[in-house]
């Protein structure tokens, strides 16, 4: 099996950091005469790192960081996973795009590769060596979604996966029903948004359904907000999961519409 040693490097970090917070320094005023490309980022820091499929965690600090890039259909959307330490990580290239577009109903389709990076352990101490192996893997989605009013939507989630090593999953299916609460008033301009899901999960042989749901506190105007996530077992024989588990994150964000340079 090819191992790929990969040294923690603070450097990539600060840099990718970088690019994102520097990012709408170069975005032009949009022109409703010219064809537009969207920029957007997400740079969060939490306290668990639960993952995109909830089920599992890093279980310590961790940090997020996810762009989207591209026009009104086909975007390209690189995912950065890591543990503060930087002994645990994953990447994933989504490409997505929206396949249908009519009124309140919208159909998202995508795939990726992805690399998921977790540290060997010497086989006589059991202790970490400081290299990480490189699990590779590939997937797809299949998203339809369908808006109630302007703040309100219900949607399916459908992912297959597949991995290429014998010592990780060689199958992952992940099915969700999900819904969206947004821009509910609080106060001083801070808005809640909810995210409740059902979903079934299949990794292999093993299986199980779970509840989640995401809140986020966002202010008008200000780029950073708070979000927290739970994580509820329903019923499950998954190996590695908990009854229970929650984090709460701090994000920077922004969205951004430009004109390409040149044009």
């Amino acid at each position: 099996m090819k191992k790929i040693h990969v040294r923690p490097t603070y450097k990539f970090t600060v840099l990718l950091l970088l690019l994102v917070f520097s990012a709408p320094l170069f975005a032009q005023t949009k022109d409703s005469t010219q064809k537009t490309t969207h920029l957007s980022a997400f740079v969060g820091v939490t306290n668990n790192g639960i993952s995109f499929i909830p089920t599992f965690s890093f279980d310590k600090p961790a940090g997020t960081v996810i762009f989207s890039v591209g026009g009104k259909r086909l975007s390209f959307e690189p995912d950065f996973r890591f543990t503060l330490d930087m002994n645990r990580g994953g990447v994933a290239f989504w490409w997505r795009y929206k396949l249908i577009m009519r009124g309140k109903f919208n159909l998202r389709v995508g795939a990726h590769p992805a690399l998921n990076l977790i540290p060997l352990h010497d086989a006589v101490s059991g202790e970490e060596t400081g290299t990480l192996e490189a699990q590779r893997f590939v997937a797809g989605e299949f998203a339809p979604s369908y808006a109630l009013s302007k703040n309100v939507s219900l949607g399916v989630y459908y992912m297959q996966g597949h991995g290429f090593q014998d010592n990780a999953p060689k199958n992952i299916h992940f099915l969700t029903l999900n819904s969206s609460i947004s821009n509910i008033t609080l106060f001083s301009g801070i808005s809640l948004q909810l995210s409740p899901q059902i979903y079934y999960l299949a990794v292999d042989d093993e299986d199980g359904f779970y509840f989640t749901n995401t809140l986020s506190l966002a202010k008008a105007n200000f780029p950073l907000m708070v979000q927290s996530t739970i994580n509820k077992t329903i019923e499950t024989n998954i190996t590695g999961s908990k009854n229970f588990q929650w984090d709460v994150s701090l994000v920077y964000y922004f969205n951004k519409e430009f004109v390409p340079l040149g044009k």
